[in-house]
Formats: C-alpha cells, sequence, structure tokens
C-alpha cells in the first residue's frame, strides 16, 4: 500500500480502515458502489482532508466523491476486496453476488499491473473454496497474523 498512488476498494465495512488510511496517506481512492449501482466513485485526498474517516464510509464517498472515469481506473495500483472465505491459491468465497468478481476482472482488464489484496480473519482461510469459470484470484491475502503470497501457486 506503501508505493500505490491510487488505490480501489470495495465498500464493504471490514475495508473502511484501509480506505481511510490511503486517504490519510495521500493517495487517490477509488470506490466501487453498493452492487456497483451507480458505478464507481473516487475521491482525491486533498478534497477529503480532515474528513477522511467520513469520505471512506459510503454515504461519505457519495457526497465527497465523484464518478471515476475509465481513465482513473487504468491508474490503480492496488485493489482491496473483502471476502467470506479464500484458499491459499486465491480463490475467494464472496457474498454471492459476484460483484467482487466484476470489479477484479474489470480492473486487471484496465490495470493488468495492480495488485489484488484481500483483508481475512485467520478462520476466513480454508483449504479450497469451489471454483467456477468466472472466479477472480486474489494476489496477496492479509490476515491480521502473516501475508501470504498466491502469485506463483498454481490452480
Amino acid at each position: 500500500m506503501e508505493k500505490a498512488a491510487v488505490v480501489f476498494s470495495n465498500p464493504d465495512r471490514a475495508q473502511k480502515p484501509l480506505r481511510q488510511l490511503a486517504l490519510v496517506d495521500g493517495k487517490t481512492l477509488i470506490m466501487a458502489s453498493p452492487r456497483l449501482k451507480a458505478g464507481f466513485l473516487q475521491l482525491s485526498s486533498e478534497s477529503v482532508r480532515g474528513r477522511e474517516g467520513y469520505a471512506s464510509t459510503i454515504r461519505g464517498a457519495f457526497q465527497l466523491g465523484v464518478p471515476a472515469a475509465q481513465e482513473a481506473l487504468r491508474k490503480v495500483n492496488l485493489v482491496i476486496t473483502g471476502c467470506v472465505a479464500v484458499d491459499f491459491r486465491g480463490f475467494r468465497l464472496g457474498k454471492g453476488g459476484g460483484y467482487g468478481d466484476r470489479e477484479i476482472s474489470l480492473l486487471r482488464g484496465l490495470s493488468p499491473q495492480a495488485l489484488v489484496v484481500t483483508t481475512v480473519h485467520e478462520l476466513q482461510l480454508v483449504d479450497r473454496v469451489p471454483v467456477e469459470a468466472w472466479d477472480s484470484r486474489v494476489d496477496l491475502i492479509v490476515t491480521p497474523k502473516r501475508i501470504i503470497s498466491c502469485r506463483r501457486q498454481s490452480v
């Protein structure tokens, strides 16, 4: 996260501290709207200075952010996503709507250099999650205890 200039995050509450940290650290934050109904919202650290906590919430992003242009999505360096469970290969199990996989797939197409990370508790690590053809993998799994690289593991 330290080297990323543009950070993307899903809107889930579990990722709020990382969204706030990105803004405090002077990064541009792009946040998916819930269920992608309003696309993506862009927040610049300069425009929300002093209000980073509020800006990193869904309500705050809608009030303080602007619609993200496709060009902004091309500049994403880091993608932060949540999940219900993730396996050591990097396959994640979302909440069932497919929104996380759509976000990852879109961003990998527009910004292939972006690192895709999921943040989970150790209890959310499983041996295998069911995988469908459209499922996306993450590059890193971050838990409170460790960082697990999935980039070189075979499917």
